[in-house]
């Protein structure tokens, strides 16, 4: 038997995907089933994202939205923390962020190796820095972008072997 539910004047209270009791105007109970999939417009999860760019080069477009789960219609950018050593703004409309590190933002203090060659996948040391922001969606959902700053001065970089031993100049 097939009942017609009016939602605006009963509530239906969630017991499974595919079950659902419904409490009538006159607060008896009534048990209908759901065929198919309980489906809706939920909130937004924003995900953390990870990026690459050069030190003391322009300012670089992320699309931190591109692996958030949004609702539909989508979602914006409602906040963005400052990182320490850079600077982030919401791009208009704001569905990215612009993000630039600081001038000269690699130094003896800041700067990693990348002596195993994970980051380049090659023979070349890559120098970097890193730097991170959080920004909020709509919804209020938060995630983390962490930003790799590679140096700039790697193309000041020289290996020169002495005994077998390669040592960089920079």
């Amino acid at each position: 038997m097939n009942k017609t539910i009016n939602l605006i004047t009963i509530c239906l209270l969630l017991i499974s995907n595919t079950a659902f009791s419904t409490i009538k105007p006159s607060h008896t109970t009534e048990n209908v089933s759901v065929l198919g999939q309980v489906k809706g417009d939920f909130g937004a999860v924003a995900v953390d994202d990870e990026v690459i760019t050069v030190e003391n080069s322009d300012p670089i477009s992320i699309d931190v939205l591109a692996n958030d789960s949004l609702p539909k219609g989508g979602g914006i950018i409602t906040a963005v923390t400052q990182p320490a050593n850079g600077t982030a703004i919401i791009d208009n409309p704001p569905d990215s962020i612009s993000y630039q590190p600081n001038s000269n933002y690699c130094n003896n203090e800041n700067v990693t190796n990348d002596l195993d060659n994970t980051k380049s996948g090659g023979s070349d040391v890559i120098l970097f820095a890193t730097d991170n922001f959080d920004y909020t969606i709509s919804g209020g959902s938060s995630a983390t972008v962490f930003v790799t700053v590679n140096c700039e001065s790697l193309a000041a970089v020289q290996s020169v072997p002495v005994n077998n031993i390669y040592w960089l100049l920079l």
